[in-house]
């Protein structure tokens, strides 16, 4: 079926994204810290401490915005292909 193998696709190449962020994240974590979150550990252990909270409810928020507004499917594109959505190529 074409149709289930194009949501595959897109969900396959969403996930691969998110995940790589996710790890870019995790590396940087360790060396830069946003103003007021001095005191969160980096890394999981942020999870477990209450001053992480708000950056990640922020984080939630942001990454829904996007999945959303920005990174629409579009059914006459390419799986995976969001375009320029910031315009930054011009």
């Amino acid at each position: 079926d074409a149709a289930n193998f194009r949501k595959f696709r897109v969900a396959e190449t969403k996930h691969g994204r998110v995940a790589m962020m996710a790890s870019i994240g995790t590396v940087v974590s360790h060396s830069v810290k946003i103003p007021g979150f001095e005191k969160v550990p980096a890394g999981l252990g942020a999870l477990t401490k209450e001053a992480a909270l708000p950056g990640i409810a922020a984080l939630v928020v942001f990454s829904g915005l996007l999945e959303l507004v920005l990174w629409k499917d579009d059914a006459n594109k390419d799986p995976g292909n969001f375009g320029d959505p910031l315009s930054w190529g011009e």
